[in-house]
């Protein structure tokens, strides 16, 4: 049908929603990295 509405929970959205997920957790991961390596060079245990 031309012009129809498409169904809801169809599409590209769940990838959209678990691409950002990814980044966010990435995001946080790395951040977690950074000052645990930032924490221990300031303790003096590298």
């Amino acid at each position: 049908q031309v012009g129809a509405a498409p169904t809801p929970g169809t599409g590209l959205m769940p990838l959209f929603f678990w691409a950002g997920m990814a980044l966010i957790t990435a995001t946080g991961m790395l951040l977690s990295a950074l000052l645990t390596w930032l924490f221990s060079l300031q303790a003096g245990r590298d």
